[in-house]
């Protein structure tokens, strides 16, 4: 195997792997053991709010807040066909606990495998990853999938009161 090419069962790129990495960061923070119970989670805030890129709801886009201080817990939401939203930390709907956090918002166009699957008798092994592949396309300004260059940012209070968090994206 050379150094511009790994196995792999899907096409993944060096551009596809901080949004992979972000999103399971996500799935296992929101993941919890059967030996979690709601006593032993921290309170949380009810947060919902509204994504809006020139002007425009955007749906199916993933929201998602991570803590700045670690120890921390990461929430995140998926926008309706509205552009809203409501963040999830441990259950469906339940918040975020309160704290400062860096934000991404995240809506890239869903890459349709042309792949033949392993059931199907062209298939001829795993796809090679081609390095160089521009990644997935991105449906508003990639800079907003990256909490280091989103400039996104917000802060939950404890009081509760917090409802709605809108992000107005632009260019």
């Amino acid at each position: 195997m050379n150094a511009n090419s790994m196995t792999f069962g899907r096409k993944l790129t060096f551009e596809t792997w901080p949004i992979l990495c972000g999103i399971l960061s996500i799935c296992v923070a929101g993941c919890s053991s059967s030996k979690d119970s709601s006593a032993d989670r921290p309170a949380r805030t009810n947060v919902s709010g509204q994504v809006v890129f020139q002007g425009n709801p955007v749906a199916g886009a993933t929201v998602i807040l991570s803590p700045v201080v670690s120890p921390g817990k990461a929430a995140s939401g998926v926008t309706d066909e509205n552009g809203k939203y409501m963040l999830t930390t441990y259950e469906k709907g339940d918040g975020a606990v309160p704290g400062d956090y860096q934000v991404m918002v995240l809506k890239v166009k869903p890459e349709l495998s042309t792949l033949p699957s392993e059931e199907s008798a062209d298939y001829q092994g795993p796809a090679l990853v081609n390095m160089k592949s521009p990644g997935p396309e991105h449906l508003i300004p990639k800079k907003y999938s990256n909490i280091a260059t989103s400039g996104l940012t917000a802060t939950i209070p404890a009081d509760g009161k917090l409802t709605d968090l809108n992000f107005q994206l632009s260019l």
